[in-house]
């Protein structure tokens, strides 16, 4: 059932507070993940001579694994920006809206292209964490064997 925008049930003040909320929560999300990432680079780096096929599955598919939950989590919470941002735009069609701060918020692009650009960072830097992860692997591979 889809909800008619009559009287707002959160204010301006709420509405930007979680929005800034959800942005706190999106960038601990993504440095965690960039921790994690960079260890799996520094696996590659440091360790792919002592790496079994077996422990290389295991860390590749406990990566991928996790790289997934955290991009549902990203995903989650920017739905719910996106929501709060419909929010702030019915305050502003209705001529609620009463700070210029959160005039910017609604009218800057920033989060939209952020947002883009986030979404092709992310998958690119996961996918060259296994590239490397799997080069050096081979590479090691290869110089025994020679």
């Amino acid at each position: 059932m889809i909800r008619r925008w009559r009287e707002p049930i959160m204010s301006e003040a709420e509405i930007l507070e979680h929005l800034f909320s959800i942005y706190d929560r999106y960038w601990t999300i993504v440095q965690w993940w960039a921790s994690v990432s960079f260890g799996v680079i520094m696996i590659a780096y440091f360790a792919a001579d002592k790496l079994r096929a077996i422990l290389l599955i295991t860390v590749l598919a406990l990566y991928v694994i996790y790289s997934a939950w955290v991009f549902m989590l990203l995903m989650y919470n920017v739905d719910i920006a996106y929501g709060l941002f419909e929010d702030l735009g019915a305050l502003s069609r209705t001529g609620e809206l009463e700070t210029q701060g959160a005039r910017v918020a609604l009218e800057n692009s920033f989060v939209n292209y952020g947002t883009r650009l986030g979404m092709v960072a992310l998958p690119a830097t996961f996918l060259a964490c296994i590239g490397y992860l799997l080069y050096a692997y081979s590479q090691v591979r290869k110089s025994k064997s020679s």
